[in-house]
């Protein structure tokens, strides 16, 4: 009698040439996953001989069991796993109780028993300190003309994840661009950063990116001493 949970292999034997099983399966080994009252085997040897068997297959009541998704979590301290209910428990950490204790990133396996049956459940988790997601640099340029939109703006950032995101409007929109901003016009700009989607950082002082004064062009004219006359001037003063 196998665990609910827990598929079964069967083995319809070496000495035939054919086998045809009642629930549509075909081969010498399949495997069964539900109960069945009645499994009929037929096989046919060498000769093409029929024979046939009959199993009755029933499964246990298993301990359900859910660790969820894989994560990634935002925490300074240890977080606890819990992955159902039974009589007994075993993890990958050597705990023998219903939660499993994540001090670190990585895999991690929670095994229930019940009714002697034991069920098994894995998640990968990514546990990010907070404290340490740091913004290591921020560089900038300013814009070099008035009125245009070339200023730079460039992040670096470092902590426990994996993935980072880039923000320079106070965290209103992420991008997935290795910190580099570019075409950024003269503005004030408040970086932050997101780790792994859990973890947020911003940078202290905004960025403030300025452009130069926008030119001012001045003339002055001296009309000509005559209508004949080439003694005209025009004087421009671009400040």
């Amino acid at each position: 009698t196998p665990c609910g949970g827990n598929p079964v292999q069967l083995d319809g034997g070496e000495n035939y040439t054919e086998w045809n099983w009642s629930d549509g399966q075909s081969g010498r080994l399949i495997w069964v996953k539900h109960d069945e009252d009645a499994l009929v085997l037929s096989v046919k040897d060498h000769n093409q001989c029929t024979f046939t068997d009959t199993i009755g297959i029933h499964f246990l009541p298993g301990p359900s069991i859910n660790l969820g998704r894989d994560t990634a979590v935002c925490s300074r301290n240890p977080i606890k796993l819990t992955g159902g209910t039974g009589d007994s428990y075993s993890s990958s950490t050597g705990a023998t109780t219903q939660s499993i204790l994540v001090d670190q990133s990585g895999d991690y396996v929670l095994t229930i028993t019940q009714d002697g049956c034991s069920l098994s459940d894995t998640v990968l988790v990514q546990l990010n300190d907070p404290d340490k997601l740091k913004i290591e640099s921020l560089t900038y340029t300013d814009v070099s003309c008035y009125g245009a939109d070339n200023g730079t703006i460039r992040v670096v950032a470092g902590g426990d994840g994996l993935k980072y995101y880039y923000s320079i409007d106070d965290g209103a929109h992420y991008f997935d661009n290795q910190g580099i901003f570019e075409n950024v016009s003269p503005n004030n700009y408040v970086v932050r950063v997101l780790e792994d989607s859990v973890c947020s950082a911003m940078h202290p002082t905004p960025v403030v990116i300025t452009q130069p004064d926008p030119l001012v062009l001045k003339y002055c004219a001296l009309e000509p001493s005559c209508s004949q006359c080439n003694d005209g001037e025009i004087t421009l003063t671009i400040s």
